[in-house]
């Protein structure tokens, strides 16, 4: 695993074996809240380079260390627009249920110019999109695999030419 820090929360590219156990945590009451691994596409097509580094950080603080994959330029899908898309794939650990990550997620996507009040935000040029793909008791890099859309086989599959970010202060993606 290839770590980093990010503004002092710490980010993890590739896989780990430690992570694919289940994890409990206590919380101040002791009472066992099981934690799940929920399994994200994101994306930008408003100044993308700038948008992605902010939704890492984002995500990083609300729900600490981070499964990352490679970001890599694609084109819009179900929208009309000229503007590429900047796609990865994440993975976070969370009590949350899957309502309350969504919320989460809503609220990091508003925060960086998302107006999901909009009727029409879903075929619109974004500066963030979060998605749950998936929510599991394990961490498996397969559960990305069932979803058709080409993005995301794009990103699992194809895992050539992704975009450098180092200007942006994240790693270079190899």
């Amino acid at each position: 695993i290839k770590s980093w820090k990010h503004k002092n929360v710490g980010v993890s590219h590739g896989l780990s074996t430690a992570a694919s156990r289940k994890r409990k945590t206590i919380i101040s009451d002791n009472t066992n809240v099981t934690q799940k691994f929920y399994y994200l596409s994101i994306g930008s097509n408003i100044e993308p380079e700038k948008n992605a580094a902010r939704i890492i950080a984002m995500l990083a603080k609300c729900f600490g260390p981070l499964v990352m994959y490679p970001f890599f330029y694609t084109k819009p899908v179900d929208i009309v627009s000229d503007n590429a898309f900047l796609n990865s794939l994440a993975v976070v650990l969370s009590s949350l249920s899957p309502v309350d990550l969504k919320q989460e997620l809503n609220k990091i996507e508003a925060a960086l110019g998302r107006d999901r009040s909009d009727p029409q935000c879903s075929v619109k040029d974004r500066s963030a999109d979060i998605d749950i793909l998936g929510r599991e008791d394990f961490f498996d890099e397969d559960v990305f695999k069932q979803y058709q859309e080409p993005y995301i086989s794009g990103l699992i599959e194809q895992r050539q030419n992704p975009a450098d970010l180092r200007a942006f202060n994240l790693p270079a993606t190899k």
